[in-house]
């Protein structure tokens, strides 16, 4: 640590002699030609400023219920990401809130408010690209202490990183780290308490979720820091079908920037809710259902695919896909009047961010 900050204030001591600040460097297009075309130039130290990874999220995953109904009628385990996969592949880390517990059992009927998915969804989930899930959410506990265990064990075992549930509050709390190409990236992830019941919450004696607090915000956001030099923050919370978000989401979200937090990733509502930046920093409060069975609805069916391209400094670029569920719980790029109609749910004014960008994979 005491090298990194030695270096980083003779970073910032030459910058500022030489007149030049880093978001200008990593802008002005003529020391982006020289890096493209490996032509030399006088400041080869400076190559992590251009040294661009993406992090792709999604909003809620489950294999239990219909979807397991759909894949099984289908004879095709992997039919829910035939049309998104390729976007999925493509990220250097892929994240998304898995929202069931994984382990063998009966299969789950429609009309129940507890989810549980086959081993092979963990399989499925590595296999299209998914490297890291929240756990912290109101239905990996739904089978307790066994469905926890067994969900972790079945995740590890596809070497599928997880955060924000854990087999005691210490364990919940702590930070998931990624890393490739000497990038550390921290994630921690917690579930808002009011709609369910107080055992879902992990203790220092039980296991289960992290708790939306700002004291274990606090004590997740310390440890993140310590281990990664940036830290992302998912959380499940809202309320279900509304499109904007309440107090609570946002009073959480802004303190986690407060102490520090790159970005906030929000989910649970099951429809996409607004978007906004607060302290330079991005917040989305809601992505919306990826594979899920709800087709009840326009806000169910739709949703926003998030890419966040970033460095050693930070978030340097937004991209949107919305997508739509044309065919059940298959989410589908969208373009034009449709993606517009979904952006607009984000309620963010794009023209006065050139840092965010809609885009549609369909017509790349």
């Amino acid at each position: 640590m005491l090298k990194r900050v030695s270096f980083s204030i003779f970073l910032i001591g030459f910058l500022i002699f030489g007149g030049l600040s880093l978001n200008y460097l990593q802008a002005n297009s003529f020391f982006r030609y020289l890096q493209k075309n490996q032509i030399e130039y006088k400041l080869p130290f400076l190559d992590f400023i251009y040294d661009e990874k993406s992090f792709l999220a999604v909003g809620d995953v489950s294999y239990s219920r219909a979807v397991e109904r759909a894949v099984k009628n289908r004879d095709n385990l992997y039919y829910p990401f035939e049309k998104t996969k390729a976007e999925i592949l493509k990220a250097d880390f892929a994240f998304a809130n898995l929202e069931t517990t994984i382990m063998d059992g009966r299969p789950i009927m429609d009309n129940e408010m507890v989810f549980r998915s086959n081993i092979s969804t963990s399989e499925v989930l590595k296999n299209v690209g998914f490297d890291l899930v929240s756990l912290a959410n109101n239905h990996t506990p739904d089978f307790r202490e066994k469905g926890i265990v067994e969900t972790i064990m079945n995740l590890d075992n596809q070497n599928i990183l997880h955060s924000g549930l854990g087999l005691n509050l210490q364990d919940s709390l702590k930070p998931t780290v990624l890393e490739v190409d000497g990038y550390k990236l921290a994630i921690i992830s917690f579930l808002d308490p009011a709609f369910v019941p107080k055992s879902y919450g992990a203790t220092a004696n039980s296991a289960g979720t992290a708790f939306m607090s700002f004291e274990n915000l606090e004590t997740s956001m310390s440890l993140a820091k310590e281990s990664a030099e940036l830290v992302f923050v998912s959380m499940h919370a809202g309320n279900e079908y509304v499109n904007k978000p309440n107090k609570f989401q946002i009073d959480f979200a802004r303190k986690a920037i407060d102490l520090g937090a790159e970005v906030v990733i929000g989910h649970h509502p099951h429809v996409v809710q607004s978007m906004e930046k607060y302290k330079g920093k991005y917040i989305f409060y809601s992505l919306g259902n990826f594979v899920f069975d709800q087709p009840f609805s326009f806000n169910t069916k739709a949703g926003i695919m998030l890419k966040l391209n970033f460095n050693i400094l930070g978030v340097r670029s937004v991209e949107l896909l919305p997508y739509f569920m044309h065919n059940f719980v298959q989410p589908e790029f969208v373009e034009g009047d449709l993606a517009d109609k979904i952006l607009k749910q984000l309620n963010y004014d794009f023209s006065k961010d050139l840092n965010v960008k809609p885009v549609s994979p369909v017509s790349n």
